[in-house]
């Protein structure tokens, strides 16, 4: 800083005026000094605490917020100011679910955070086999599940298909169980039915609203895999677009109609995907109805997959392990997504000696694990998550050791089932965009496994 200088002249006093304004920028540079080392004091004790600490607030950890860091990401947040659910208001309802909260949530009860050094670590960006966006229930999936545990076995158990060849086994049933349970839609449109063992769980999640109207689009008259008859929701509100009279693919009904006449409310309708259709195709068509809650059951790893279609990359899980221009796109259109963790590890069933299925959608004992979500459950390592795996097993009709086919498919189908939440588009663009625009059809696919 240059000094100023005296504004006195000739009347002895310059000197010390100068003396006067060294003492004084020493003072403000001593000053500044040690404001700068409490500062950096203050900050290198709040890191260590987090360090030690081993559990970071949200669904990131130490591990994941250093790779983050390490990386030069800068949208991993691990105190993130939109924490999309706060399970301490107990609120059940997408109107609740789409409110933004302005402080991060502590949950005191075991959660999915504790995952006991799981090799799988999300990350909150592209190019790595584990992603996963923003917050959402899904981050609590543990407690709501052991919150209503006796009632969703109850449920299971009543299923209308006992083996469900060809469609969802427990661990896509309790992820579709309590995500219906809690978002209680006001609508639910079901793309792919086969046998409609997925109806039967979300028309039993939704006993909270009985006036929830179920929309059930299926080509097919009767289930594929000679699953015999399929089940029909007995309610009044169960709709269906189902077999070669009756069948309307999802992009060909008039939606636009049924949200104009007040039949459903796109904000709280929730669409559930299993379909073996690219959902990015049908992106642009949720996005102008402003259907914003989806579920997509079919979301195969790279190079997996049942059809043709599920192979060529258009899943979540596909795209988002590139980096390219749909990807990114995707990526930052998505409020928040996150993928069902299994119930429990492949590592089960280590004592089966069957192969690997061509078509993925199946944990192995051998996978390195890296690319799916921690367990709800470690019967592996815990006590208790070990009664509660024997018991499940016991009560099933389950050899808990999973060596015969039946019992492993039972407990180890697993295809990275996810929950995401679109952005809605500026209501003006979507005022503008044409409904014509998105009349491109894509051919229903139904596949034998």
């Amino acid at each position: 800083l240059k000094r100023r200088p005296s504004t006195k002249q000739n009347n002895g006093n310059s000197t010390s005026s100068r003396s006067r304004a060294g003492n004084t920028a020493r003072v403000v540079f001593i000053c500044f000094s040690g404001f700068i080392f409490g500062v950096s004091f203050t900050m290198l004790s709040m890191s260590t605490r987090l360090s030690s600490s081993g559990n970071m607030i949200g669904c990131f950890g130490d591990a994941a917020a250093a790779a983050a860091a390490a990386n030069g990401d800068a949208r991993t947040d691990p105190f993130p100011t939109m924490i999309r659910n706060n399970l301490d208001n107990k609120s059940n309802s997408i109107n609740d679910i789409t409110a933004t909260v302005q402080s991060p949530i502590s949950i005191t009860t075991r959660s999915n955070n504790n995952n006991y050094n799981w090799p799988g670590v999300p990350q909150e960006k592209l190019g790595v086999p584990l992603v996963k966006i923003g917050h959402n229930f899904v981050d609590h999936a543990r407690e709501l599940l052991l919150e209503h545990w006796e009632e969703f076995l109850a449920v299971y158990a009543a299923r209308p298909d006992k083996v469900n060849m060809c469609g969802i086994r427990i661990n896509h049933a309790y992820a579709l169980w309590i995500a219906v349970k809690y978002l209680q839609p006001t609508s639910i449109i079901e793309s792919g039915v086969n046998a409609g063992q997925s109806t039967y769980f979300m028309r039993n999640a939704s006993g909270g609203n009985a006036a929830a109207k179920i929309y059930a689009i299926d080509p097919e008259d009767e289930p594929i895999c000679n699953q015999g008859k399929r089940w029909i929701d007995p309610k009044r509100n169960g709709f269906y677009y189902t077999g070669k009279t009756n069948f309307q693919d999802i992009q060909d009904i008039d939606w636009y109609k049924k949200i104009r006449d007040g039949e459903m409310e796109a904000n709280t309708t929730l669409v559930f995907l299993d379909d073996h259709l690219s959902v990015f195709q049908r992106y642009s068509t949720f996005l102008q109805l402003g259907f914003r809650h989806i579920i997509l059951e079919d979301n195969y790893k790279i190079n997996e997959g049942a059809t043709d279609g599920d192979k060529v990359g258009f899943t979540m899980k596909q795209m988002f392990h590139r980096v390219d221009l749909n990807s990114e796109f995707l990526f930052h259109q998505l409020i928040s997504y996150t993928e069902f963790p299994p119930l429990f590890p492949p590592i089960m069933a280590k004592a089966n000696n069957g192969t690997r299925k061509a078509a993925g959608g199946f944990m192995v004992a051998a996978d390195d694990n890296t690319d799916i979500m921690a367990p709800l459950f470690r019967p592996d390592l815990l006590d208790d998550d070990k009664a509660r795996y024997d018991e499940l097993c016991q009560r099933f009709g389950i050899d808990p050791t999973l060596t015969d086919e039946s019992s492993y498919m039972q407990l180890m189908n697993y295809n990275q089932i996810c929950y995401m939440e679109l952005r809605p588009m500026a209501p003006y663009l979507s005022r503008k965009w044409k409904k014509a625009n998105l009349k491109k059809k894509v051919r229903f696919s139904s596949v034998e496994y």
